[in-house]
């Protein structure tokens, strides 16, 4: 595979210099610049001229993510997928014990970290697209951080497009911040003239397939649809399609198996198609031949009772941020086309980022993690986000309740056998 010229190219050899340096490392480079690709494969080649067998591994919330770019690097650099490249997400690994740089999800990484063995051998960490506050993302850069603050052999390398950077840099202490931006390809907006709903009702779906009408005839390549969620998928796929029978609709969530969300970011022939995708689509990956964005403006996040201690899916409006990682998705490759279907007023009320997710959950997973690895004193851990005192305790609380750690805050063997299963704590007891 010949390997493109990407923005960040340019800026590899200082990248890899801070890298090595015994600072953490901010790296924010807008969508598109090469960042999830480029820097840990230049680092690998690195340690492969120095003659070092430390292992990379490079932390992505979504599992299509971690295998595409695990995919990319081999392809880009002809390496073999599982030799020096390798991923590992639920269910599913490509790797060896010779593979030295790792692609991995951040649910796998919390089990993996229990392992001595594996942990012994890793010399650097990345958490890539950290601006989606992932609970276990916060959570692992705890650890790695009080880890590097006890022994210093270990380097943390913060990733994303956009995100806080002087709250990290103050977390730190002492870092090296990097800012990239590359010049984007130009987008151009279209804005409904009416107000966002916060429904996916008749009246939705019938805007959805007039919009998508009117992209099929205004673009030229394929056309990437923004929906909530697989419901909502499948309603605008029952619209659209008689619309345009003879137009391929294909559909990208996470519930998909990764051999058939690989076909879709993989496309095998020149025909012009539309995606139906969530959020798993907004950032880390790139689907080829694309030039147009429709975006619902709508997501469904995760969200947590934490009086009550469960969770359940809500219809929410999307971040500023958001917004503009998925209108990015048309301009990676040729200046693209976005259509945004709310009004541009309805953006003076849309959050400008993401929320972390550890601020909204109960805390009992993240307590357990905690506490396998030795912590007692919760409310004194590196936490970047600290959850409210009254959570810590009422999650302390429940752990204890339940056997699963004793008033001291050890860990108990149940609460071990309890951490290690893939259920849910709250089933688990």
């Amino acid at each position: 595979m010949s390997k493109v010229s990407l923005p960040i190219d340019p800026h590899l050899k200082n990248i890899i210099d801070k890298i090595n340096s015994e600072l953490p490392v901010i790296l924010n480079a807008s969508p598109g610049s090469g960042k999830t690709t480029r820097v840990p494969a230049e680092l690998l080649k690195s340690l492969i001229n120095q003659k070092k067998l430390e292992k990379i591994i490079v932390i992505i919330p979504k599992r299509i993510s971690a295998l595409s770019a695990a995919d990319r690097i081999a392809e880009e650099n002809n390496w073999g997928l599982g030799q020096e490249v390798g991923y590992a997400v639920r269910f599913e690994s490509k790797m060896s014990a010779s593979t030295q740089l790792i692609f991995m999800t951040d649910g796998l990484f919390l089990k993996k970290y229990h392992d001595p063995l594996f942990m012994k051998s890793v010399g650097f960490i990345f958490l890539d697209e950290f601006h989606e506050r992932k609970s276990n993302m916060d959570l692992i850069l705890g650890v790695c951080l009080e880890q590097k603050i006890l022994s210093e052999d270990i380097q943390i390398i913060i990733m994303s497009a956009t995100m806080d950077v002087k709250q990290l840099q103050k977390y730190f202490g002492q870092s090296h911040a990097i800012e990239i931006s590359a010049p984007p390809y130009k987008i151009e907006k279209k804005f409904i003239k009416a107000n966002q709903r916060l429904v996916c009702d008749k009246e939705f779906f019938e805007q959805i397939k007039l919009t998508t009408l009117e992209a099929w005839s205004e673009s030229k390549k394929d056309i990437l649809i923004f929906l909530p969620g697989q419901r909502e998928i499948q309603q605008a796929r029952d619209v659209i399609q008689p619309c345009l029978p003879h137009v391929s609709l294909e559909v990208l969530h996470g519930s998909l198996n990764l051999t058939d969300q690989q076909k879709i970011v993989k496309k095998s022939n020149l025909q012009r198609r539309i995606i139906l995708a969530t959020n798993v689509a907004e950032s880390s990956i790139t689907l080829p031949d694309l030039d147009c964005v429709i975006d619902s403006g709508l997501e469904k996040n995760i969200q947590v009772e934490q009086k009550l201690g469960f969770s359940r899916l809500k219809l929410d409006r999307i971040s500023l941020f958001s917004a503009t990682q998925r209108e990015g998705r048309a301009a990676r490759t040729s200046d693209g086309l976005c259509f945004k279907l709310w009004h541009p007023f309805d953006e003076r009320s849309m959050p400008a980022s993401i929320r972390p997710e550890i601020l909204d959950s109960t805390l009992h997973h993240e307590l357990l993690f905690l506490a396998v690895n030795g912590v007692k004193d919760f409310e004194k851990f590196s936490w970047l986000e600290t959850p409210k005192l009254n959570i810590i305790q009422r999650a302390t609380k429940d752990l204890i309740s339940w056997k699963l750690l004793d008033s001291q805050h050890h860990i108990t063997d149940l609460g071990r056998m309890v951490a290690s299963s893939p259920v849910d704590i709250v089933n688990s007891v």
